[in-house]
């Protein structure tokens, strides 16, 4: 039959989307069955979204109209007017619109049972729904193995469930907890008491409550618009208004065909909002009469204070002077399928008088400890609580005793305890990066993710992070600037005090990478230490690769000269850091008052033992594959420095001798001048200098096991770094590459020694533009700087492909949406494409990199900062080498020829690190590296593995039997 289907989806159809049904109608013409025109399902900004919306439609919607034609056969009358549910928890009688949101159609219907039969619109009692379901819903083992498990089970789950809440700005200890699911009961009152949530509710039919929700879920019709208008009092208000009464007409006209009248139909309006300069829209509803009348004056239309006021919850702050864009308007036409339920909880509570569950034939007691059975579900009520049965529900009140917390003994590890604690140091890390996230207003931490977070013990030891898309594994690099500072400023830190660092010299990985540390007191001492680190943008002399003319003549050292594009974002990432280290110490202090201060200290020191133990036992295992040989390798930086590593094993006590000598010398950048119509710039031509906690993140990176990342993964390791080569300079060296190339060849070099797979692209393809800046002593030109990592291929293994188009490594920055892209910096983004054939061939095929061409609409300054355009990225075991990358510049010059007027058109090759002024029209191409091969093509080599023990450890259940 051929493919019968198809998406289609063209940038910025949300606001033109003329051009989509043209495509549309060809494809029908063709012969297509299906088309999804993306403007049609999700008329909003972000192309990647929206295609994936139109290709999830393609997909579904004509394989779900087959099946339930095929279901209604089946029956007599053949079911009539079916209704299909959706994944945002409502349902649709017109299997046409279910399209994407069909593929979520069982925990759907859970939260919309829970939704209407847990929360309580008179009392408002926030609900927070955890659903688990399984193919059995009994305990098998309750012993202490057993219920140390449960016990992990438990905190790993409770960690997204704080995750989503905090990170909406609400307070998990002021909700209920409702559970659905077969084994949602058995783990309910473990995860409130965690949460600190003192009710739970569990319906009668909690364990079939997604079917229940289903036959309860309300019809829905959703329209939107796509707007771009400034929100202000006035005529806005009135054209949006209008708008919004269009599409509710266009709603009730779908329900209405749909057999509802208009008693039975009601409406949600919403605006899509954000401030001028962010990406972070907020989608408002319209304020409930009650909300008008308590809360704004009457105003039934204040969206714009909604807004604000959403903000400020979600993000922890507003932007006065900023404007408020809308981004489009959505109306939600609702058909209500039921009348109403019965009497809420809270007024089953308040009128009826709570029966014993004793009396209850299905139930035997409701105090814990005890396990309530029926015939569809099981819950547990552990010791403390008590079980409440009414019409409805059962009520599981967790604080109707004095919860005693489980005092952890410092003697001995308790294994159990181990895991529960690195989950917790983990979401407290989170916890610390979502607050980041939050209240940072720059989109380099708001959107790029370009942020990381970590604790530390009292001895400036780390025990957790969380690490988003920062270019290195950020935990050693703060160690070493958090060590450095602290005995610095030692006796003399207060509460209160913060420390910011920014110096490589002192664990920096580069200038723009800007550190803030916070001590947490108890009394009147250093009881653990937190930060945080995020990249400043334009905190630097204009280009990625420039950021000193020497790291003495740093201008941002000097009062009254930032030399940066954007203070106001700087500052309000530094206050976003402090609020995100704040947000750690209130969460870390609040786990010692739940287990005391020896007890948490205690395992923030036990949780590293365990990662040297891990690490110790894995080059044990290395030694005995490799023979207790040396293992070493060599590879070369573009400019031709030597990158040399041997390692030497000890394999009896797990330890190892990583050895750079050989490593080439620290590298002098050329100092140029330079002068264009846009700025007056100074800056280095070249420079792959790493300070030396990039080598120590590139070790851990490649050695640590399936464990929380921490101090002690470094404790088996003796790092060796020759001094004043390019991974260890002098403290008179300008340094910024290393964090974004050099980085990235040690890694390759540690894995060619362990001959685990293939190089990788091996660089992050740095890539800024902008313009303008805060010179001393020069008037102060308003501008902008514009800053992306471009993905390229991933290295091909024993037994695996390379992936084309990803990041890899030590970096794993989010690369803004092209529509999105294209709004907000002056630019065309003329390619966006994976670079075919660029991967190494081989038995496994090494992945491609990509094609980004940007044309600019203004005069910018562009740099470019890349590697691998000069030695190509290794295949392994007689894979072929991937190809290398390439800058272009496609430059525009007067025409000689002729009559002389007019433009034409060169390609000039910018090498592998440049900055050139670029006019209107002229465009930059970047052409990233692929991954490397490995095998020979059509070659097994299965028999020359078994022969050679030493490359059969990375072969699981093939190298243990070589071993044995």
């Amino acid at each position: 039959m051929g493919i019968r289907c198809i998406a289609v989806c063209l940038m910025h159809s949300y606001t033109f989307p003329d051009h989509e049904p043209l495509v549309g109608e060809i494809a029908r013409e063709i012969g297509f069955d299906h088309v999804s025109l993306s403007h049609e399902l999700m008329p909003m900004i972000k192309l990647v979204p929206r295609a994936t919306s139109a290709c999830a439609d393609a997909y579904l919607t004509s394989t779900i109209k087959k099946y339930i034609a095929g279901f209604q056969t089946g029956f007599e009358g053949e079911l009539g007017a079916e209704s299909v549910q959706r994944g945002d928890s409502k349902k649709g009688r017109d299997v046409n619109s279910c399209n994407p949101m069909a593929g979520l159609s069982i925990p759907a219907g859970g939260v919309v049972g829970y939704a209407l039969t847990s929360y309580d619109p008179e009392t408002k009692i926030p609900v927070i729904c955890f659903g688990m379901g399984g193919t059995s819903t009994d305990v098998s083992r309750y012993d202490e193995v057993a219920y140390g498990f449960i016990k992990i089970a438990n905190e790993t789950m409770t960690r997204p469930i704080r995750s989503l809440t905090e990170a909406k700005g609400h307070d998990t200890s002021k909700h209920r907890l409702a559970t659905f699911g077969g084994w949602g009961g058995q783990h309910a009152v473990a995860i409130a008491e965690s949460l600190g949530i003192r009710q739970i509710l569990v319906h009668r039919y909690s364990s079939v409550l997604s079917a229940y929700g289903m036959a309860l879920a309300d019809v829905v019709d959703e329209s939107q618009e796509p707007e771009l208008k400034v929100w202000f009092e006035g005529n806005v208000q009135q054209e949006l208004k209008s708008k919004i009464s269009e599409l509710k007409e266009m709603s009730a006209r779908k329900l209405r065909a749909q057999g509802f009248d208009d008693k039975s139909i009601v409406f949600e309006e919403y605006l899509n909002m954000r401030y001028r300069g962010t990406e972070s829209a907020l989608m408002v509803i319209k304020p409930t009469p009650e909300e008008a009348r308590d809360t704004y004056n009457g105003d039934d239309w204040a969206f714009g204070k909604a807004f604000v006021k959403q903000h400020e919850r979600e993000f922890g702050f507003t932007l006065p002077d900023r404007d408020i864009i809308v981004d489009d308007l959505r109306v939600r036409g609702i058909g209500r399928s039921f009348e109403g339920l019965r009497k809420t909880v809270d007024q089953q509570l308040r009128e009826a008088k709570p029966r014993d569950v004793s009396s209850n034939k299905l139930y035997r007691t409701s105090e814990g400890p005890a396990i309530l059975a029926d015939d569809t579900q099981t819950l547990v009520v552990t010791p403390g609580a008590s079980a409440l049965v009414t019409e409805t529900h059962v009520v599981i009140n967790v604080g109707d005793a004095e919860i005693q917390n489980v005092k952890a003994d410092t003697g001995e590890v308790d294994p159990i305890m181990l895991s529960i604690f690195a989950h917790r140091f983990m979401a407290i890390a989170e916890q610390m990066g979502s607050a980041l996230q939050k209240t940072s207003g720059s989109t380099n931490v708001k959107e790029r993710l370009d942020y990381s977070c970590a604790l530390f013990d009292p001895d400036r030891r780390w025990t957790g992070r969380k690490r988003s898309a920062s270019s290195s594994p950020f935990g050693k690099h703060v160690n070493l600037c958090t060590d450095s500072r602290a005995r610095i400023w030692k006796g003399k830190l207060k509460p209160g005090n913060v420390i910011v660092s920014s110096r490589p010299e002192f664990g920096g990985t580069h200038l723009p990478d800007i550190t803030v540390i916070t001590p947490a007191f108890s009394k009147g001492a250093i009881i653990f230490y937190v930060a945080s680190r995020s990249h400043h943008l334009s905190e630097r002399e204009f280009n990625e690769k420039c950021i000193t003319e020497l790291l003495y003549h740093e201008p941002a050292k000097y009062p009254g000269c930032s030399r940066t594009r954007c203070l106001a974002d700087n500052l309000n990432d530094l206050k976003a850091q402090i609020a995100a280290n704040q947000k750690a110490i209130n969460l870390i202090s609040s786990l010692i008052e739940e287990y005391g201060q020896n007890v948490v200290q205690f395992y923030m020191l036990k949780i590293q033992q365990n990662a040297e133990s891990s690490v110790g036992n894995l080059l044990k295992n290395v030694s005995k594959r490799f023979a207790g040989q040396g293992l070493s390798a060599v590879d070369f930086m573009d400019d031709s420095s030597p990158i040399k590593l041997t390692i030497l094993i000890d394999g009896e006590n797990g330890e190892a001798v990583f050895d750079f000598t050989g490593t080439g010398p620290e590298v002098y950048g050329e100092l140029l001048s330079k002068t264009s119509p846009i700025i007056k710039l100074t800056y280095i031509q070249e420079n792959i200098n790493a300070p030396e906690a990039v080598t120590y993140s590139a070790i851990i990176y490649c050695l640590r096991c399936l464990i929380s990342l921490n101090q002690g993964c470094l404790k088996p390791v003796d790092v060796r770094i020759p001094k004043n080569s390019f991974p260890l300079p002098s403290d008179r060296a300008a340094v910024v590459d290393g964090n974004v190339l050099t980085s990235q060849r040690v890694i390759d070099i540690i894995l060619e020694c362990f001959r685990t797979c293939a190089a990788s692209r091996d660089d992050t393809n740095n890539l800024t533009f902008g313009i303008g800046g805060n010179i001393s002593g020069e008037a102060e030109t308003r501008g902008f700087g514009y800053y992306e990592t471009i993905a390229g291929g991933s290295d091909a293994g024993p037994k695996w492909q390379g992936t084309s188009g990803v990041h890899t490594h030590m970096t794993n920055a989010r690369i803004p949406d092209a529509e999105v892209f294209e709004r907000r910096y002056p630019v065309l983004l003329r390619e966006f494409s994976i670079r075919k054939g660029s991967g190494g061939n081989g038995q496994h095929r090494g992945g491609d990199g990509v094609i980004r061409d940007i044309e600019f609409q203004i005069p910018v300054q562009v740099s470019i900062l890349s590697e691998r355009r000069v030695y190509r990225p290794y295949g392994l075991e007689c894979g072929e080498d991937a190809q290398c990358g390439q800058n272009f510049w496609i430059r525009k010059i007067p025409k000689k020829e002729g009559d002389g007027n007019g433009w034409e058109e060169r390609c000039i090759n910018l090498g592998g690190k440049n900055t050139v002024s670029m006019r209107p029209g002229e465009r930059i191409i970047v052409m990233t590296p692929g991954g490397g091969g490995w095998g020979a093509v059509g070659e097994q080599n299965k028999a020359r593995k078994e022969l050679d023990a030493r490359h059969a450890w990375r072969g699981g259940s093939l190298a243990s039997r070589i071993s044995t």
